[in-house]
């Protein structure tokens, strides 16, 4: 699935998806989270809200998890034309990534914080985050 997604071939990681069965907490959480990605790009609003609401609310998330939840809350509120808590949910995804040292996923979080700030009509602050997605993909291409 998460091949498919950095492909950009949306309704391929949904079939996939659709074929996985786990009982692994942590491995139904990031299909959840792909499961999401993958409507998101394919504008499919009902799945990615209901990928919201299936979300697991643990006590003490780790940071995969909360940087997940964050990201798939900011494409949800995006959706829904809700640019500031878009913004807010996708800064609060890329804070958890870099604390987890994971420059692609702070790539994909502030790409969605630059869509939120470009649909709030902030040019100026979306460029900076497009900015700041180039260099920590550049940073991942470095330690791959």
């Amino acid at each position: 699935m998460a091949s498919y997604c950095r492909l950009e071939a949306y309704q391929q990681a949904l079939e996939t998806g659709r074929k996985i069965t786990t009982s692994d907490p942590a491995l139904k959480e990031r299909h959840l989270f792909l499961t999401g990605l993958a409507a998101d790009g394919l504008k499919d609003v009902a799945t990615l809200a209901a990928v919201a609401k299936a979300f697991p609310h643990s006590a003490k998330p780790p940071l995969l998890e909360q940087a997940d939840r964050a990201e798939i809350d900011s494409r949800l509120a995006m959706s829904q034309g809700a640019f500031g808590k878009a913004e807010t949910d996708a800064l609060r995804a890329v804070t958890a990534r870099r604390d987890s040292l994971d420059y692609r996923g702070m790539a994909r979080g502030l790409d969605c914080a630059a869509r939120a700030a470009r649909g709030a009509g902030q040019a100026e602050r979306a460029a900076g985050y497009a900015r700041r997605a180039s260099e920590s993909r550049a940073q991942a291409d470095s330690k791959s």
